[in-house]
């Protein structure tokens, strides 16, 4: 593995963030969709072969259960973009120049005046890439965000990317 990796430098958008870490963590919000959706599926199917043989308050508890998670299946989006909002709004980052480059083992990221920082490839968490920039997981809840945009070349962002996969503990076959 060559330690040369291309230097990128970018600036990233409060909005820009939020979609990307919605477009990364697609997959687990999804089956929380469905869980919502099954666990509503499942207490209609009870409620129907239960109402008309029982008296008292059950076939209602069931209805109404029903009804609570499909809503909470319908808004799941709308609460996680919200979450995930408030969660990037604070960040010192957002709107200056973010300089990140692999180089040593080691992922470093430098936004001038405001962090100077190195972790070794091993300790990331994920990365996923896809058609519009990069998304890695540095800790648990936070996440950087690579623009396709921000590498002077394809065959930049195929170096970066590959870099990046050969150091992950873990890595992401969708890199």
């Amino acid at each position: 593995m060559s330690d040369r990796t291309p230097t990128v430098s970018y600036v990233i958008t409060e909005e820009n963030l939020t979609q990307a870490i919605v477009r990364g963590t697609t997959d687990a919000h999804r089956s929380v969709r469905l869980r919502y959706a099954a666990y509503s599926a499942v207490m209609l199917v009870a409620w129907f072969f239960l109402h008309p043989i029982s008296v008292g308050m059950a076939p209602i508890l069931l209805l109404y259960g029903a009804f609570v998670f499909a809503v909470l299946a319908l808004i799941r989006p709308w609460l996680v973009r919200r979450q995930i909002r408030s969660f990037v709004k604070d960040r010192p980052d957002l709107d200056r120049r973010i300089e990140l480059r692999i180089a040593g083992g080691s992922f470093h990221i430098n936004v001038p005046g405001v962090l100077r920082s190195e972790q070794a490839l091993a300790t990331l968490h994920s990365a996923v890439s896809g058609t519009d920039g990069t998304l890695v997981q540095t800790f648990p809840n936070e996440y950087m965000w690579v623009p396709a945009s921000a590498f002077d070349s394809a065959d930049d962002r195929t170096l970066f990317d590959r870099t990046l996969l050969a150091g992950l503990r873990i890595p992401d076959p969708a890199l």
